[in-house]
């Protein structure tokens, strides 16, 4: 191939985490270099991690930038990107603001082409993260904060507003960065993809259950145990949920902030019999685990686009969520899962999921509606429409 076309077919991969590091944007950015190698494409990632050059047998190089404090961490990768990235024609960068910024202004410097990927408010997770505020995501959109906040909010907005492109996974994530100043010629909504689950086996199900000693109506839910993701609120509705039926257990997965409290809250609530906390777990784990439940459930208070929700739904898991953010464009309440507009306390949760306890036929229902719905998600849709304008 002559050297210019591969100039022209070139990517860099500008990421916070990657593989080893667990997570969507992790598994997300693996798989789209992968699919960029096999399209013809010369590729290269460049990533924070615990380790300098990766010695993993990847299909493309892989640079990662030790994680030193704030700023030294963000001045070794903005000379990093200077260093590596030269030689590659299009950036493509995800994460927060300690790998988006850098990327955008090395980008500039260097006459690349650069875009991001937004799968939330950054500024507002801190905030929420760091105790700054309470308010929800859209809330916080057209409030006025501290001088520090309004800084962070600026700099997320900045990044995206001087990106050539910035792809989002939902529509409602197009409308949030519509409000920063981002233009619509800019934005790429495509919906993020996830492989079909393993764990969907005939007799998997038993075995798992068998495996880690599950019985009655298990709820699961999957997240980062941080404030906004809910999970106090369904470990709160247990007492009145046993008090209905002695058989509910819920399982919570994840790691986080909240995990030392979120004992304490079921100890003090007297449930720690029917609640078990995992911890973080290998994704092959979590998917048994998620086939094996009786109901997903999702508490959280903003979702850009959720993969563990998507995931439950292909592993024929039904599912009851929050109607906030992406998950409107994910779940048709009563046909593919219960949506839910009100918080756990307000009793909608309850009567939802005693409705999915005392009627079977109704959860094979939902269940068999969900896969269909997954269906539409796939790696190769998502492949096409992303490098149709990479």
């Amino acid at each position: 191939m002559p050297k210019n076309a591969r100039f022209h077919k070139s990517l860099l991969f500008i990421t916070g985490i990657f593989p080893p590091d667990i997570g969507g944007p992790a598994t997300y950015c693996f798989r789209m270099a992968e699919e960029a190698v096999r399209r013809g494409y010369r590729v290269r990632v460049i990533a924070y991690g615990s380790r300098g050059r990766s010695r993993a047998p990847y299909p493309f190089s892989v640079i990662r930038i030790l994680r030193y404090p704030f700023p030294i961490r963000f001045v070794i990768f903005f000379f990093s990107l200077i260093f590596y990235g030269f030689r590659y024609r299009t950036w493509y960068a995800h994460g927060g603001l300690s790998a988006t910024l850098p990327a955008l202004v090395a980008a500039r410097l260097l006459g690349k082409r650069v875009g991001v990927k937004v799968t939330g408010d950054y500024a507002w997770e801190q905030a929420r993260n760091r105790g700054w505020v309470t308010d929800n995501i859209d809330t916080f959109q057209n409030k006025k904060y501290s001088a520090l906040i309004r800084f962070v909010a600026y700099a997320r907005a900045y990044v995206s507003r001087h990106a050539d492109f910035v792809v989002v996974p939902s529509a409602y994530l197009a409308r949030m960065v519509r409000g920063w100043g981002v233009p619509q010629a800019r934005i790429r909504t495509v919906y993020n993809a996830v492989r079909v689950p393993a764990a969907t086996a005939s007799g998997a199900r038993a075995h798992t259950r068998a495996e880690y000693g599950l019985s009655g109506f298990v709820l699961i839910t999957v997240a980062r145990l941080v404030p906004w993701k809910g999970a106090s609120g369904l470990v709160s509705l247990m007492p009145e949920l046993l008090a209905r039926s002695p058989e509910y257990h819920l399982i919570v997965v994840g790691e986080g902030p909240e995990r030392e409290s979120l004992y304490r809250l079921a100890e003090s609530l007297h449930v720690s019999h029917a609640v078990r906390f995992f911890g973080g777990m290998p994704h092959a784990e979590t998917e048994r685990l998620v086939a094996a439940s009786d109901l997903f459930v999702l508490n959280s208070d903003y979702e850009g686009f959720s993969h563990v929700l998507l995931e439950a739904m292909g592993a024929g898991c039904p599912v009851a969520a929050r109607a906030c953010g992406g998950n409107k464009e994910l779940i048709v309440d009563g046909e593919n899962g219960y949506l839910l507009s009100t918080m756990p306390e307000d009793g909608e949760w309850i009567r939802s999921i005693e409705r999915a306890r005392t009627n079977p036929a109704e959860r094979a229902l939902l269940a068999a509606n969900a896969r269909k719905s997954f269906s539409r998600f796939t790696f190769n849709r998502m492949a096409e429409e992303t490098f149709a304008f990479l």
